[in-house]
């Protein structure tokens, strides 16, 4: 181990805990700034008031001592809320992937997914027994090759698994048109919404072109909705299924009933504050102006500025802190040997004050 750190620190990707500190904020995933609004917070203090005794430990796994009537209502709510047979929560939107695919897949089955899928999808498909191939990011043809390839080949189920919004690139999928060959090749969807959820309403309106079904959709509640949590919706019989093979679940304590109800806040504060996304819109589009000409510019709030040389990205990085912008610098393994990063992310808070100032110190005169 001691070996493998300082290999890792020699080439420049060694990871550090660092403690927080004042200053703007590029870097959280707080895309909607409901994790420091205080309005919010005074709303969740009032239901911890209303329910003191849903901050406690649920004892257990759901299976067990662990469920409650407010977790299957809050679940109830969800599903009917985005319109799918049923919901089951999780944690956070990592152990609802990890939950996921290392259940649902057979050694039979292939999983095609996106080269940018998030590292969790990853994780929980290597804990199965299936076939697992990539396609290029968004390309279409790499995808319909390999729904031919894997039709002629496979004997069991043919799963296709996409981002709405990708984590580190910040681009959309073109989701119609993935929706539209997946069906054709007798294949199944899944989308991991964990990025648009709440940026482009809160049922996702990328869910608005899709004309076929949707085997699977991941949702997180630790990025724009401002809490903590996953939720993975499907049909009754998929969450049914969950619940009797997923490893994840049934070997878990359960969170307590307030992580649930925060959740169902969350959705009630956001539908009642339209204003937010609107802002995020505003600054994004302040961003877009700012920055035209000197990158690539995303329709949603993760704008990643690629800086390959990792000595220049340092210096980069370590510039922007000391002037108290907090940034990120998104190195291998998180994104590959050549994608190197500054993963720029912007929030409602965010003036066009601090978006100029990050523009002059990335690109200093």
């Amino acid at each position: 181990m001691h070996k493998e750190l300082i290999k890792r620190k020699e080439c420049g990707h060694l990871r550090e805990l660092n403690q927080q500190v004042d200053g703007i904020d590029f870097y959280s995933n707080d895309y909607l700034g409901l994790a420091r609004n205080q309005l919010f917070q005074e709303q969740l203090h009032a239901l911890l008031k209303a329910y003191p005794a849903a901050i406690m430990g649920s004892t257990g796994s759901r299976l067990i001592s662990g469920n409650s009537r407010i977790k299957m209502e809050v679940e109830a709510f969800i599903a009917e809320f985005h319109q799918q047979e049923k919901a089951l929560l999780f944690p956070n939107g990592y152990a609802a992937n990890l939950a996921l695919f290392s259940c649902i897949l057979n050694k039979e089955d292939v999983l095609i997914m996106d080269e940018k899928i998030h590292r969790s999808i990853y994780d929980g498909s290597r804990l199965s027994f299936a076939k697992r191939w990539k396609f290029k990011h968004n390309d279409l043809h790499d995808l319909t090759e390999l729904l031919k390839r894997a039709s002629r080949r496979s004997t069991g189920n043919i799963f296709v698994v996409v981002e709405s919004l990708y984590s580190m690139h910040g681009d959309l999928a073109p989701i119609q048109s993935i929706s539209e060959l997946v069906t054709a090749h007798g294949a199944k969807l899944i989308i991991d919404e964990a990025h648009s959820l709440g940026v482009f309403g809160l049922d996702c309106s990328l869910k608005q072109e899709i004309k076929f079904p949707i085997f699977a959709r991941i949702l997180s509640y630790g990025k724009a909705m401002g809490i903590y949590g996953g939720a993975i919706l499907g049909s009754k019989t998929l969450i049914d299924y969950l619940i009797n093979f997923s490893s994840p679940f049934i070997y878990s304590t359960s969170m307590s009933d307030f992580s649930y109800l925060a959740v169902k806040e969350s959705y009630s504060f956001i539908q009642a504050q339209p204003n937010l996304a609107n802002q995020l819109k505003q600054v994004i589009q302040d961003f877009s102006i700012t920055f035209r000409g000197s990158m690539k510019i995303n329709p949603g709030p993760i704008q990643p500025l690629f800086i390959p040389d990792p000595e220049v990205l340092h210096q980069t990085v370590t510039r922007l802190n000391a002037h108290g912008l907090h940034c990120y610098a998104v190195r291998y393994p998180a994104v590959g040997m050549t994608e190197s990063c500054i993963r720029i992310t912007l929030h409602p808070y965010n003036t066009l004050k601090d978006i100029q100032l990050l523009n002059t110190l990335i690109q200093p005169k």
